[in-house]
């Protein structure tokens, strides 16, 4: 895989979060940018995942529609098949 070319970064942490970092890395033995980028990351994804979720759920709605019609309809099928008048 190519190597990707970094940029660097200054950011300002509170203590607490410098020190949760800093244990978290200590425990996982990687560095810190290592870490953050890492996190940086799985945000990102997480945020297209929830960016597409309205989408989803319309579909979601959709299909419920489609299936319940298909449901009422092969009722009525059922109820014309076996009482044909």
């Amino acid at each position: 895989m190519p190597k990707v070319p970094m940029q660097r970064l200054n950011i300002n942490l509170s203590k607490d979060m410098l020190d949760k970092l800093n244990a978290v890395c200590e425990e996982l033995g990687c560095p810190r940018s290592s870490y953050i980028a890492m996190a940086l990351k799985q945000k990102f994804q997480s945020d297209e995942v929830m960016s597409k979720f309205p989408e989803m759920m319309s579909s979601m709605s959709e299909m419920i529609a489609l299936a319940k019609s298909m449901k009422d309809n092969e009722a009525l099928l059922t109820e014309s098949v076996s009482d044909p008048e």
